[in-house]
């Protein structure tokens, strides 16, 4: 018995960030603008985002496994997010305990619609923010691709190593 509790136990402080972040509540009474994720890689994605873009203080899964228990393939539907707030956000891509990030920071405006593609290649993954009216209508670019600069960050890191890339 003393066995099972040790290991229970160990089971808990080894995963205490293995997707332990909390999950992304849509914000109420304050102007919204949609964002969706769009993958195009071959990885499993997710996008993360933070409650303090400083620091990436606050992280909540917005999309992917951690965040309702789905893998995203193809597009996700819209999610309201706080406009005219500078926000950051990070997209995970992950296989086989192997990942790495790219990471964004802008101010969404109100009542526009925001697309996240997630690319790779062979040796790197990245992403790029797109721009719309309307849902449909056709995206113009807000940033290009970002390749992160460091490729192994933790799952459960925040800090300054989040700030935006050169």
């Amino acid at each position: 018995m003393r066995y099972l509790v040790l290991m229970a136990l160990a089971t808990v402080l080894v995963c205490g960030g293995c997707g332990g972040a909390p999950k992304y509540t849509v914000p109420i009474g304050v102007p919204t603008s949609q964002i969706r994720l769009v993958d195009k890689s071959s990885l499993d994605v997710g996008l993360v985002i933070y409650e303090q873009h400083e620091g990436c203080i606050g992280r909540k899964w917005l999309f992917g496994y951690w965040a309702d228990g789905s893998v995203v393939k193809g597009e996700t539907p819209f999610k309201a997010i706080q406009a005219g707030k500078t926000t950051s956000f990070t997209v995970w891509h992950y296989a086989n305990a192997r990942f790495c990030q790219a990471h964004f920071q802008f101010t969404p405006q109100t009542e526009k619609y925001y697309t996240v593609v997630a690319v790779d290649n062979k040796k790197n993954c990245g992403a790029t923010l797109l721009v719309s009216d309307k849902p449909k209508d056709t995206m113009t670019s807000v940033e290009g691709v970002r390749f992160p600069t460091e490729k192994r960050k933790p799952m459960g890191d925040s800090g300054s190593w989040c700030g935006p890339l050169p």
